[in-house]
């Protein structure tokens, strides 16, 4: 008789917090839910990735899902689990077209993509399965509510995985519960532990790179409110004193201007700063035709010798954006202009470019009203879907800010090249 072959396969060497979450998962299996808070680069998709593999080899003939926010995160899990057993006798096979990994027991891991809405429909998880989820709370609650029949058949666990966001959702809520001691729900807090995979140096750089809000997030585990104050105490970078240089940057942020229905619409505003991140000029106005604003703009770039002016092209500003170019051209001014097409993920990037250099004191801004009420009103928002957006609160304007975003991304990104 065919002595029967052990395998032995080391996964990995789990930290103290990871190994929490693997003990309480085998101590308390059948109907639970384990949900951890973790920061970022905690080694937190390592240890989902391990769970998985675990409960399919651990018994034959399993399935297990794992559900990530975007098919291009599901796919990086499976390409990195093929990868290290690929070349071993446990592994059988793989599709990264329905992204599924098979071992030669018969069990299998399903991944899924919170893209796919309510096709995520139609999955089961077996007896000593799992379901799980990867940066939880980027999935919405009507994807989770939607998954978690898959588990009931057969009473397996439910373990998610995330760092922090917003103190709303699942999330955060089976969080709170498992904190709370409700039944069959366990709550991990990684940031109660030492990061190991994470220097010191490496969390201040993070911290001078990002806006506040969203690294004590990522890095130190904090919840953030739905809503958020955005440019902190910004009052200690405005000052009217300014270094004359020879070059200068604008942004403009268009207004709908004399033809709008209301007095308190939209301003047109073109922001100016020096090579020294130094705000030199605000100009605001809603009461200007269109021909009566590209003079003005005209006049203010001729008189701070802008180089380089960054123009949003959404929308009206597609219309002024041909006749801007027109009347530089005309003007003889050697000013090169530089389109900026706002989408969500676009302003979001602008905005917080602005956010860090405010709060990081890289930048001077003068001591302008209606810049400074904007700045205040000024709001961090999560959406229905999951996405994070900046605009002013409900009766306030952004269009200073969005100018002085616009300028400031026009000197971050590379020196002037007058065509």
């Amino acid at each position: 008789m065919k002595k029967k072959q052990h395998i032995k396969v080391k996964l990995y060497k789990p930290t103290d917090y990871q190994l929490a979450v693997h003990r309480g998962l085998a101590e308390n299996w059948s109907d639970s839910f384990h949900f951890v808070k973790a920061v970022r680069q905690c080694g937190k998709s390592m240890m989902v990735e391990n769970i998985l593999v675990k409960a399919s080899l651990s018994n034959p003939n399993q399935t297990s899902v794992l559900i990530s926010p975007t098919f291009k995160q599901a796919r990086k899990i499976l390409k990195s689990i093929v990868r290290k057993f690929r070349r071993t006798p446990l592994y059988a096979s793989s599709n990264s077209s329905d992204l599924e990994i098979t071992f030669v027991n018969g069990s299998s891991i399903v991944f899924l993509s919170a893209e796919q809405g309510d096709n995520i429909r139609g999955q089961t998880v077996t007896k000593y399965g799992v379901l799980a989820f990867d940066e939880a709370a980027y999935i919405s609650d009507e994807v989770f509510y939607t998954a978690t029949p898959f588990v009931n058949a057969n009473h397996a666990p439910i373990v998610a995985v995330s760092t922090p966001r917003f103190k709303q959702g699942f999330f955060y809520e089976f969080f709170n519960d498992g904190v709370n001691g409700r039944s069959n729900i366990y709550s991990y807090d990684f940031t109660e532990y030492d990061n190991p995979f994470l220097t010191a140096d490496k969390l201040e750089l993070y911290r001078s790179k990002m806006p506040i809000n969203l690294f004590r997030a990522d890095y130190l585990g904090q919840w953030m409110e739905t809503t958020s104050d955005v440019f902190g105490d910004f009052k200690k970078i405005l000052s009217n004193t300014v270094t004359m240089t020879g070059e200068y940057t604008a942004g403009i942020d268009w207004g709908v201007g004399k033809n709008a229905k209301n007095d308190d619409s939209d301003s047109t505003s073109l922001s100016i700063f020096n090579n020294l991140y130094q705000q030199v000029g605000l100009l605001h106005w809603n009461d200007l035709d269109e021909t009566t604003t590209i003079a003005r703009i005209v006049d203010a770039l001729k008189k701070w010798n802008v180089r380089k002016v960054v123009v949003e092209t959404n929308s009206i500003g597609g219309v002024y954006l041909g006749l801007l170019r027109r009347a530089i051209q005309v003007a003889g001014l050697a000013c090169q202009v530089v389109e900026f097409n706002t989408s969500n993920e676009s302003k979001r990037e602008a905005v917080e470019n602005f956010v860090v250099q405010v709060q990081n004191r890289t930048i001077q801004l003068l001591d302008d009203n209606e810049q400074s009420i904007q700045m205040s009103a000024f709001r961090m928002e999560k959406t229905p879907s999951g996405k994070i957006t900046y605009n002013g609160t409900p009766g306030y304007h952004d269009d200073c800010i969005m100018a002085t975003a616009f300028a400031l991304h026009g000197l971050k990104t590379g020196t002037y090249n007058i065509l």
